[in-house]
């Protein structure tokens, strides 16, 4: 890591560099520790709506973190679709 860091100008391109060098795998990990949750996620004591509320926040947190990439609008839907129909 050093050479890279130390050839850098500012700490501002020295932590571009460190993002990209660690940021993907940080957001794979957070993906999975995210689907981990859905799956354990029960709902206890929680009354529905707070129950279905928490599951939808994790849902939407996975979306934000996938780094999926669409050639067109209608596969982005196409993919949504069958994403909700599983959940």
């Amino acid at each position: 890591i050093q050479p890279l860091i130390l050839r850098k100008k500012t700490a501002r391109d020295m932590w571009i560099i460190l993002e990209q060098m660690y940021g993907q795998k940080k957001r794979k990990v957070r993906v999975y520790q995210l689907m981990k949750d859905v799956y354990a996620l029960r709902q206890g004591d929680l009354s529905v709506a707070d129950f279905y509320a928490t599951l939808k926040s994790k849902w939407e947190d996975l979306d934000y973190h996938s780094d999926l990439t669409w050639s067109s609008p209608k596969e982005q839907m196409q993919y949504m679709a069958k994403e909700w129909e599983n959940r």
